[in-house]
């Protein structure tokens, strides 16, 4: 994890994000597959690896860092998940405000270099991913009447977070994600979470990409 602080602040266990989700909600945060689309778009890949950015369209102007969602309804125990972050990293302010970050000397290149298996799933199965509204698809166009395609999912700290688009920020300050799936047979969908240090939601994670109605974004991947 990039921050350790919300398991004192809420006295939960050590090493974990707060998910919050009782304000804050499904507009602001959004998956693309361009730099220059901001309020990204559905990907449905065939495809083993590529590329998609994080961004934040919101009025508060950044997230102090970017966690990702990996979730499948797969069988498969023998696969390999590459993940390689980059983006912006500053130290986040106490009292909400904008940081300050250099466009420049605070871009991380392969924040995140990891691979993760089958052992990291933590979580489910269940068909919905958290968010501010009640049993929430984990994909766009996902048929939540059928109880029975239950889905195991892993969080993965990006270790960057997200400023609205500025052009003068490389990848226009979103947090960039490239991803290899190796032996994976299967369906699989990315979401994304962010968290911050202070909003007018508080510390925690209160906001996920839409994958409901207008406006939704998301990237899944059959193989």
């Amino acid at each position: 994890m990039r921050f350790n602080l919300d398991g004192a602040t809420y006295d939960g266990p050590d090493k974990t994000y707060y998910m919050k989700f009782d304000g804050g909600g499904l507009n602001a945060l959004h998956i693309t597959t361009s730099p220059n689309s901001a309020y990204g778009q559905v990907t449905n890949s065939t495809v083993d690896t590529g590329t998609f950015y994080v961004s934040d369209t919101g009025g508060r102007g950044y997230d102090d860092d970017i966690i990702l969602m990996f979730a499948t309804n797969s069988s498969d125990t023998d696969f390999t998940l590459a993940i390689n972050s980059s983006g912006y990293q500053w130290t986040p302010t106490g009292d909400g405000s904008i940081p300050v970050v250099d466009p420049v000397d605070d871009y991380m290149a392969g924040a995140l270099n990891d691979t993760f298996t089958n052992v990291n799933f933590t979580y489910g199965y269940q068909i919905n991913k958290s968010s501010s509204v009640m049993v929430y698809p984990i994909f766009y166009g996902q048929n939540m009447s059928d109880t029975t395609n239950t889905f195991k999912f892993m969080f993965i700290d990006l270790n960057v977070g997200a400023l609205g688009v500025n052009s003068s920020f490389e990848g226009n300050g979103m947090a960039k994600v490239d991803y290899t799936l190796s032996n994976f047979d299967g369906f699989c969908a990315f979401n994304a979470y962010a968290w911050c240090n202070q909003s007018n939601q508080d510390q925690g994670i209160s906001w996920t990409n839409r994958v409901l109605d207008a406006g939704s974004s998301g990237y899944t991947v059959s193989l």
